[in-house]
């Protein structure tokens, strides 16, 4: 592990001591099997002798990681000391308990070995099933202790139910020892790991508030209300929906069925009922799921679980649940996590709301930031690589294939990934097309498309960079303290990010946390000297930040081109929306003072509803100033997102309405203009369709 693994694994910490005790856990097994053969009776010291031979022999991992320090730095080493220490020394002990009621139960020798391994597994596999049959990703175990599931979470935390589930195995473990003598039977040996096996499961399922195991019904208590679309059924909390966001959440989710099944050819009875369960937040998303930054699938089980701020992903996951008739056992999904990702990435018009995935692609591989896609079509390389690459890669090439072979063909890789059966060609010659495919429509890249693409796309995969978990860990508590309204203390932790690590999320919460104090000058002086926010490539996604600043300091230009430049790279649809809405709306703001106080409201943490009156202000002293339309079209924008945000979508939709009456003459002369109104037309076209139907 140390000399071979990734930086996430090969240091002292949670992965590595996760790891140690797994692997420790069935030798243990064994040794303690070994040491109790002939005993007749068990004593406590027998137990304690065992488990401090054990516990010695599992410092062996430990003393080679602090020796590896000499060349492999650990910039968490406290913190994986606890990890180790939380976790495998418990390990260490069930596994003692569970390998003497082995070793005075076993008859002869080799049925010893047979029924430790045999049992080990078992446990194993036991200890998974939650993560499998219920709506959770996580698991616990004692092998292992904590299973956070195949999706990444920078922070990990041992809370109170990993010491649940470890005190509950430790108890039922531990009734063999009760025995007054040694029996020696296979059906004995059976008796004293099945029945803890039992208990334990059973109190796990009787018990979910303690955390270790959710059930279906634990999950429908929070989200009690349902309504169903087609053949879908929303699962909502009461009170985190308005009526007409159930009316146009509703909407979408029948839209987006038929259009994955007319886009893949599913008969619209080919399935049956799809669970859909929305969460309030992404923090109640983690409470019952495990996940706080991803949506979750889980086509064997029809169902998905989504954060409402997280709804843009809503069709991505869809298509992983209709498509699991097609999909292989265990996960019915494809074998290929390139070709699974790519099937729900091929079927969006455009992945960022602007460009095609070939498109982006094109730019990436005119960059050479990749050379194919054959290497993020297995697990293993989709998760070596940049995620946001992998994904524009496997969709790119599986949108190449559909288009070329068609819906039908391509489902079948999905099933077998039998590309010569179904293509007769390999994977190597499918690739190779697909690059001369792409070769004969290049993409004319600008000083500004290449600042956007490296920014997304020049990244190292998450298992690649080092400290991730230290500085996740300090990100959260940063959060907190912002949360709490402690900025001091918020700036302090991500000064301590930006520096350690160069983040521009940490120059953002500085920025953030220093606006809270009513520091703008010091926000400014961040964002213009520390070397994090100076980065070319952090620089990229600040442009809006560093012109809101600006425009707080009351130095209109610079905010203007900030905005401009902002406004030009278009990282993605939402990014040039808000920049040009600035950049227009604010134009004229040395002359509305209603214009400042609407930012100043804005970094002071204002509701919703007080944004929206004060964009009512900023329309009637836009009519004083003598504005054009499209600066009228902006604040008519401005106000339908605030109303969007809360829960007033037909008040919306009558401001995207009049906005793309004010912008409509000016689509011809300004190419920027065009484009917003495109996608507010986009955006009002769904609105209008939600209420007619």
């Amino acid at each position: 592990m140390i000399c071979f693994a990734s930086p996430l694994f090969q240091v002292l910490g949670f992965e590595y001591s996760s790891l140690i005790a797994l692997a420790s856990s069935i030798w243990v097994m064994l040794l303690a099997s070994k040491r109790v053969i002939g005993l007749t009776d068990i004593s406590l010291a027998v137990v304690l002798r065992v488990f401090s031979e054990a516990l010695a022999y599992s410092g062996i991992p430990l003393v080679i990681s602090f020796l590896s320090l000499i060349v492999i730095p650990n910039c968490a080493l406290l913190d994986g000391l606890v990890f180790y220490i939380e976790i495998v020394p418990l390990t260490i002990l069930i596994g003692v308990l569970l390998g003497i009621a082995v070793g005075i139960t076993a008859p002869t020798n080799r049925l010893r070995i047979l029924l430790v391994v045999s049992s080990w597994l078992l446990w194993l596999m036991v200890s998974l099933l939650p993560g499998y049959f219920g709506p959770q990703i996580f698991t616990y175990g004692w092998q292992y202790g904590y299973f956070p599931g195949f999706v990444w979470d920078e922070v990990i935390e041992l809370q109170s139910a990993y010491w649940w589930s470890r005190f509950i195995i430790l108890a039922v473990s531990i009734y063999p020892l009760l025995l007054k003598r040694a029996v020696r039977s296979i059906a004995a040996t059976i008796g004293v790991v099945v029945l803890p096996l039992w208990v334990a499961m059973l109190i796990f399922e009787l018990f979910p508030h303690l955390g270790i195991s959710h059930t279906t019904g634990y999950v429908e208590e929070e989200l009690s209300k349902a309504v169903q679309v087609q053949n879908a059924v929303l699962h909502y909390s009461p009170d985190s929906l308005q009526p007409d966001e159930v009316t146009f959440i509703s909407y979408e989710i029948g839209t987006d069925l038929d259009s994955i099944r007319a886009f893949y050819h599913l008969p619209i009875n080919s399935f049956g009922t799809i669970d859909i369960y929305l969460y309030p937040s992404v923090a109640e998303l983690y409470k019952y799921i495990g996940t706080r930054s991803a949506s979750i699938s889980k086509p064997w089980r029809s169902e998905l679980h989504i954060a409402k701020e997280n709804l843009q992903s809503l069709k991505h996951e869809l298509v992983h649940v209709l498509l699991a008739p097609k999909g292989s056992f265990p996960f019915r999904i494809s074998y290929s996590t390139g070709i699974t990702e790519g099937a729900a990435e091929s079927i969006e018009e455009t992945y960022d709301g602007l460009r095609s995935l070939n498109h982006l692609s094109s730019e990436i591989l005119e960059l050479k930031l990749a050379s194919g896609v054959s290497d993020v079509l297995g697990f293993t390389g989709f998760a070596s690589n940049a995620s946001s690459k992998s994904y524009v890669l496997a969709g790119a090439f599986s949108s190449y294939l559909i288009s070329k072979y068609g819906a039908d063909n391509y489902l079948q890789v999905y099933s077998s990934l039998d590309y010569e059966g179904i293509y007769h060609k390999s994977l190597k010659d499918l690739e190779a097309d697909w690059l001369a495919d792409s070769k004969q429509h290049p993409v004319l890249m600008s000083a500004d498309d290449s600042l956007r693409t490296n920014y997304f796309y020049a990244r190292r995969s998450i298992i690649m960079q080092p400290c991730l978990r230290r500085i996740g860990k300090l990100m959260k508590e940063a959060r907190g303290f912002f949360h709490d309204r402690q900025y001091e203390e918020a700036d302090s932790i991500y000064a301590m990010v930006a520096a350690e690590a160069g983040r521009a999320d940490a120059i953002q919460g500085r920025v953030y946390s220093l606006l809270r104090l009513h520091k703008v000058k010091e926000a400014l002086a961040i964002l213009d000297t520390a070397p994090s926010a100076t980065d070319l490539k952090n620089q990229t996604g600040l442009h809006i930040l560093r012109g809101d600043v600006l425009f707080l300091n009351e130095d209109y230009a610079r905010a203007a081109e900030q905005w401009q430049q902002a406004a030009r790279l278009k990282l993605n649809a939402e990014h040039f929306l808000a920049a040009y809405s600035r950049l227009h709306c604010f134009a004229m703001a040395e002359k509305m003072d209603v214009s400042r106080l609407y930012f100043t409201q804005l970094y002071d943490g204002a509701s919703s509803s007080t944004l929206n009156r004060i964009l009512g202000k900023l329309g009637q002293a836009s009519q004083q100033c003598n504005t054009t339309d499209s600066f009228l079209a902006e604040k008519k924008y401005l106000m339908a997102r605030n109303d969007e945000s809360l829960g007033e979508l037909k008040n919306a939709m009558h401001h995207l309405e009049l906005s793309l009456q004010s912008i409509q003459n000016d689509t011809g002369k300004d190419e920027d203009a065009a484009l917003f109104y495109r996608l507010m037309l986009k955006r009002y076209n769904t609105y209008r369709a939600c209420w007619k139907q």
